[in-house]
């Protein structure tokens, strides 16, 4: 079992809720970034959402996901200010489309790839620089860059991650206190083996009514149930799997693992969409 303990301690916790500490899966340090070089060149024809669009690539339609990224979906704060900025940036002009090994399309059938707009502009990393996208973990050549600059994004609160990017902000008292990211046996079998746990560091209750933990994919997501209230000084965990293990856990019931061992980000929301926390890990 592997687990991400942002000391419980360090944030307020009673004494049974700290764990004996594993280290912090950090991203590599990208050392500069230059935009990919050697693709295709395609003709804008539409900008479908803040991580997708469709070119005229020789003559035929392709849609392209930009790889690497994730931008908010159609229903979620901030959508419609990714789709900007990607139109902004790529708006009906020919672009570089540069290959991301070993990615050449996803499951939907479209084109995973860089993106590169007039004057060499590095599209998929300034989206998330900007904050209008984050990081995902796949496996690809400029993953170093992206984590850096999603942790610059974030430490800055660049568009997304603005405490009140969608309304008023949760209080700074409530965080991830502590993240089991990889279950005891297979994953896909013992979902209830991963867990979540948020705390609140304060001196008074915050209602969670509402509150959405979700990872850096666009398919997990959990609201926390009406009337849930944590107490000054306590917490909550949340197992993926239907089981719960202690009495007061609630149960995320998810097709599945949701915490990728490889690395993900587990991202803490109020019910607007304001990110409250997150914690990010692997490489």
């Amino acid at each position: 079992m592997r687990r991400l303990l942002r000391s419980a301690c360090a944030i307020g916790l009673a004494a049974s809720a700290c764990g004996p500490a594993s280290p912090v899966d950090t991203a590599p340090t990208a050392s500069g970034t230059v935009p990919p070089t050697g693709g295709e060149r395609a003709t804008v024809v539409d900008v479908v959402d803040g991580d997708s669009l469709v070119v005229d690539l020789d003559g035929r339609r392709e849609e392209v996901r930009l790889v690497g990224i994730n931008a908010p979906e159609r229903d979620e704060c901030r959508a419609g200010e990714a789709l900007a900025a990607l139109e902004g940036l790529v708006g009906n002009a020919d672009i570089d489309l540069v290959t991301a090994p070993p990615q050449d399309r996803d499951r939907f059938g479209r084109l995973l790839r860089y993106v590169v707009a007039p004057g060499a502009i590095p599209v998929n990393l300034l989206l998330v620089t900007d904050g209008n996208a984050l990081a995902l973990h796949d496996d690809h050549p400029e993953r170093a860059a992206f984590a850096t600059a999603d942790e610059g994004a974030y430490e800055g609160g660049n568009g997304m991650w603005a405490r009140d990017a969608c309304g008023s902000p949760g209080p700074p008292t409530i965080a991830i206190a502590d993240l089991v990211y990889d279950a005891p046996g297979p994953d896909a079998e013992n979902p209830s083996g991963e867990s979540v746990t948020i705390g609140n560091s304060g001196d008074v209750p915050v209602d969670l009514s509402g509150w959405m933990l979700r990872d850096a994919s666009s398919v997990h997501r959990f609201r926390f149930p009406d009337g849930l209230v944590v107490g000054p000084g306590s917490a909550v965990r949340v197992v993926s799997g239907c089981e719960a293990a202690n009495a007061g856990d609630l149960t995320w019931c998810a097709d599945g693992a949701v915490w990728s061992n490889a690395g993900d980000t587990a991202i803490l929301q109020t019910p607007e969409g304001s990110v409250v926390d997150r914690l990010r890990y692997g490489g």
